[in-house]
């Protein structure tokens, strides 16, 4: 990481399979959980509301849609002591008040809590990069997405998703699970590094706190193109600060602002890169641009987090994919341009939590999968 994102019906069986990822019950700390939540607004009245003796009658009736069976999901029933069993998660906060900070470099620890430190297990005990492989995202208590070309090599059976990793020497607080199954983009191309996404799911959910949080997922199709977003996206993680570095034992973290396609395209030509060959759009957006403040080697699959304006949540709007050297200036940084994907982030979430991966209706997503 250098230093210096009929009808009714129709819509309801839509709106069952558009699922979203942070929808699934976990263990958080009740800061995190809007289950405890009501608006007082349409809070029942309990008093002066005439008893209704007889039903009106009915015209019509939608009919019923089935509930899939949930064949695959591992739901927690018990939690430890100061969690509490929650399917409302607030993405994209951090329960305790620490913001990302404005100045590039060191990130300030539990700013970025749904950053995921993916390791390589036959790796782990090596110094001093502890197995590092790359950089995630949490969508889900039980999910993390993350650029394919970072797991592709790995020995699919050791690799771990480390949550609450501030400094790689540091153990406190820290959440380790192992990968049960990946899931690659069928478009995936390991040469040009197009569909660069994979989603990989955990044996065993992640209890959800100050150390630990699911990022929001954003709108489809959403576009974060233009000066509306500048200042609001980061980028952390624990890539090299040069290539002639080592990754650094701490996380860092930078300020980018998300260009537009033509400005990306203008700036790689310059360099005679084949931009017809290498660059994506729409599944790919550009940010950063500015002298030594880029992500570098290492940092692939880094989330890039775009907080909405007035707010204090964070959206994911990307994942760093792909470079020209690090730092150079007006030359931009290439991510995977989430909203792009978000249906598909969606949909197979959704086939695995139904445990239909292999069915014809999950078929349209079609991709690798390993156990």
């Amino acid at each position: 990481m250098w230093q210096s994102g009929v009808m009714c019906l129709l819509m309801m069986v839509m709106k069952y399979y558009s699922i979203n990822a942070q929808n699934q019950q976990a263990c958080a700390i009740p800061s995190l959980c809007n289950d405890l939540t009501i608006d007082p607004r349409i809070q029942t009245p309990t008093q002066g509301i005439p008893t209704q003796t007889s039903q009106p009658p009915q015209t019509s009736q939608l009919p019923q849609i089935s509930q899939p069976p949930q064949t695959n999901i591992v739901t927690p029933t018990t939690c430890p002591s100061g969690y509490i069993l929650c399917r409302n998660i607030r993405c994209g906060v951090s329960s305790n008040p620490v913001q990302a900070s404005d100045q590039n470099g060191d990130a300030k620890r539990l700013a970025f809590p749904w950053h995921v430190f993916i390791q390589d297990g036959t790796r782990a005990s090596e110094r001093p990069g502890r197995g590092y492989a790359g950089g995630g995202v949490l969508i889900s208590p039980r999910y993390v997405v993350t650029a394919a070309h970072k797991i592709s090599n790995l020995t699919r059976r050791a690799i771990n998703v480390r949550m609450g990793l501030y400094n790689i020497d540091d153990e406190q607080n820290v959440q380790t699970r192992v990968v049960s199954s990946i899931h690659y983009h069928s478009g995936y191309n390991r040469d040009t590094l197009k569909n660069d996404i994979a989603i990989l799911q955990l044996q065993q959910p992640i209890n959800l706190d100050n150390n630990a949080n699911v990022m929001c997922l954003p709108t489809a199709g959403r576009n974060y193109q233009g000066t509306s977003n500048v200042g609001n996206c980061w980028v952390a993680g624990f890539g090299q600060i040069e290539f002639s570095s080592f990754a650094p034992h701490s996380l860092k973290q930078i300020k980018v602002p998300i260009v537009t396609n033509d400005m990306c395209i203008r700036s790689f030509q310059g360099l005679s890169i084949d931009v017809n060959r290498y660059l994506d759009f729409p599944g790919e957006i550009c940010a950063g641009g500015e002298l030594n403040v880029d992500a570098c080697t290492q940092d692939g699959g880094s989330g890039l987090v775009c907080r909405d304006t007035g707010t204090s949540t964070f959206n994911l709007v990307g994942l760093v994919n792909w470079g020209k050297n690090c730092g150079r200036a007006n030359v931009y940084g290439v991510y995977v341009n989430i909203p792009y994907y978000v249906d598909w982030i969606n949909r197979i979430i959704t086939c695995y939590n139904q445990g239909t991966l292999g069915s014809t209706d999950c078929s349209r997503f079609e991709a690798i999968l390993f156990y």
